[in-house]
């Protein structure tokens, strides 16, 4: 990915480089496609296809268990992907040794983002279940929302400055705040795509389950696309400051 100083030019970037790179793109939707499908063949499994007004306790805790593992597979998936599309987009300077190594980095990272999603999520739908007009529901809901809008400019910021550490989170995220008309863009691309997804597609699928894992394919190219250019964000930023740095965590 070539550096560029104009912001606009960022979204156009990263869409180059997610078409330059197939390969990971693909196993991103592959496995997203795979969480959603297992999890409602599941819940057909446990309630033969009519879920309960009042659940009882092993589909509460199948809910919770099944939600605890979502998060888990997309925290590895985030971690697989985006360590190789990092490696791909800024190569030779960004780099980890091997999968394990990404692992060690940044699974924590992904797990704790993507935990936060859910536990937003799950509490909103529950308290505006029984009462949409319920204030703490309503505020959970936005706060799902800008999760979901910034999990992964977060994300991929705090991956490009090498790992998560709560000391140095701020320097972690400095460039989205020192390229903020880039950044201001990509949040606007990604609230988009979440108004899509949320009021057009997935009521579009609500009454035909086995159409909705293919909500991934859109989902997971708009992400990758986010990801990368954050990433994109992140090289303007660091060639901006230290050019002649030869960068190296």
């Amino acid at each position: 990915m070539n550096p560029n100083t104009d912001p606009f030019a960022v979204l156009p970037e990263a869409f180059r480089a997610v078409l330059r790179n197939p390969r990971p793109v693909a196993v991103y939707i592959g496995i997203a496609m795979a969480a959603v499908s297992l999890r409602p063949a599941a819940t057909y499994a446990l309630t033969g296809g009519e879920m309960p007004e009042d659940p009882d306790l092993p589909l509460r805790l199948f809910r919770l268990g099944s939600s605890l593992a979502l998060a888990g597979t997309w925290a590895f998936t985030q971690t697989l992907v985006f360590s190789w599309l990092g490696q791909e987009l800024d190569r030779p300077l960004w780099r980890v040794k091997g999968l394990g190594d990404a692992i060690a980095r940044f699974l924590v990272l992904w797990l704790i983002l993507d935990l936060l999603i859910i536990v937003f999520g799950v509490n909103a739908g529950t308290l505006l279940e029984e009462d949409p007009n319920h204030t703490g529901g309503q505020f959970l809901l936005l706060m799902f929302m800008a999760m979901q809008v910034i999990a992964i400019p977060v994300g991929a910021a705090i991956m490009f400055h090498g790992e998560l550490k709560w000391e140095e989170l701020g320097e972690s995220l400095s460039p989205l705040g020192r390229q903020f008309p880039a950044t201001l863009l990509v949040a606007g691309f990604s609230g988009a795509i979440l108004a899509i997804l949320l009021f057009i597609l997935m009521p579009l699928t609500a009454n035909h389950i086995w159409l909705q894992p293919f909500i991934e394919i859109p989902s997971g190219v708009a992400e990758c696309v986010i990801f990368a250019a954050t990433w994109h964000i992140c090289i303007m930023d660091r060639d901006a400051e230290h050019p002649d740095n030869d960068f190296d965590f």
